[in-house]
């Protein structure tokens, strides 16, 4: 009779394991799956909700021109989101650059311009010139606009 009874514990026992990882299986092929969606759905909704700056292009290549020649061009940009963007501060990291009136402010669906200018006296060979600007757009507060040639 003993037996019997330590033959039922060692069964009970071994379905108790059993089921034990039978469960820890199935939480991680149920919970796992259900925090990487929630994750994905978080970072998306956040992303949308923000303004988002595009810009056409953040490099002009003026090609090749004559020492003394000036260059003008505008960058354009667009918001993809669903905040305004504010263009805090435009800063040209040479005196031979200069910005022009930029738009400060641009509406979700909108786009925005910043004309630049380029002096090219006493330049010689090829010209890589900065421009700074500072925006509102979660993890590009910083954008830099170049201008080449």
């Amino acid at each position: 009779m003993d037996d019997w009874k330590d033959t039922e514990h060692r069964i009970c026992y071994s379905l108790d394991k059993f089921s034990e990882e039978k469960m820890k299986n199935y939480s991680i092929y149920f919970i796992l799956p259900f925090c990487i969606i929630t994750l994905f759905f978080a970072y998306s909704d956040e992303k949308v909700d923000k303004p988002v700056i595009e810009f056409e292009t953040e490099t002009y290549n003026f090609g090749k021109i004559d020492e003394g020649e000036k260059v003008a061009y505008t960058f354009v940009f667009k918001n993809n989101g669903k905040e305004n963007i504010v263009i805090k501060d435009v800063r040209p990291t040479c005196g031979c650059t200069l910005a022009g009136k930029y738009d400060k402010e641009v509406k979700p669906g909108e786009s925005g311009k910043i004309p630049v200018k380029l002096r090219t006296d006493g330049y010689q060979g090829e010209i890589s010139k900065i421009i700074r600007v500072s925006t509102n757009v979660p993890q590009q507060e910083e954008i830099i606009l170049t201008l080449r040639g």
